[in-house]
């Protein structure tokens, strides 16, 4: 079984509303769809942010003829961004799986669980209607909330304490700074209110082999 057809799409998927972070804002989402089709007529999916620069680095990193099976060849042949690499691996497991007629899971070790617990992504907007947005959704059942903060501090910590408030202590709330909070503000602030998670909360700690910030829970 080998690649015969190497097929990128690019699609761009408007939001229902901006998403809001340290960087802007962002109204919609650019993604490249890849296809990857064997001689024997099998189609792998994957999939990964980027435009049609990305596209072309993914279609110079597959080649028809390849053995889906020569995913560590391919790896180590391959130096570029990860999350390019991650969309070919996807697409190469997908048809691995399919080959074989068994779920990708079992490729690597089998399920662990029949579900998994998502968050729910609470999107930037003035802190009461946050508030009231994170008690339904708790309400609905979610018992983590995550928000994007470093826009600014007073607003984040506004946000921060009248969602807490609203939701009260027991479900998770979870931050994203983007590495525009001070390692003052990320360290101090945690405990104050109720974090448990601090995702990319300083370049400072970024950087650092073990953030202690990120490992913590508050």
């Amino acid at each position: 079984m080998k690649i015969s057809k190497v097929q990128t799409t690019v699609v761009t998927v408007p939001f229902t509303r901006p998403e809001i972070w340290a960087q802007g804002a962002r109204p919609c989402i650019t993604s490249v769809i890849l296809e990857l089709t064997t001689d024997n007529g099998i189609t792998g999916l994957g999939e990964t942010l980027g435009d049609e620069r990305a596209a072309a680095q993914i279609e110079a990193m597959v080649r028809p003829g390849l053995d889906p099976f020569e995913l560590e060849l391919l790896r180590q042949r391959y130096s570029g961004r990860s999350s390019l690499y991650a969309a070919v691996e996807t697409a190469l497991l997908d048809l691995q799986g399919k080959a074989i007629g068994e779920p990708v899971h079992k490729l690597f070790g089998g399920a662990v669980r029949r579900k998994v617990v998502y968050m729910y992504y609470l999107l930037r907007d003035h802190p009461k209607v946050m508030a009231e947005e994170a008690l339904k959704a708790v309400e609905a059942g979610f018992d983590t909330i995550y928000i994007k903060v470093g826009i600014d501090v007073k607003e984040d910590l506004e946000a921060i304490r009248n969602i807490r408030e609203a939701i009260g202590l027991e479900p998770k709330l979870r931050i994203d700074p983007n590495e525009k909070w001070t390692v003052g503000t990320a360290r101090a602030r945690g405990g104050e209110l109720g974090i448990s998670t601090a995702a990319a909360a300083t370049h400072a700690l970024s950087t650092m082999p073990n953030n202690l910030l990120a490992s913590q829970t508050y």
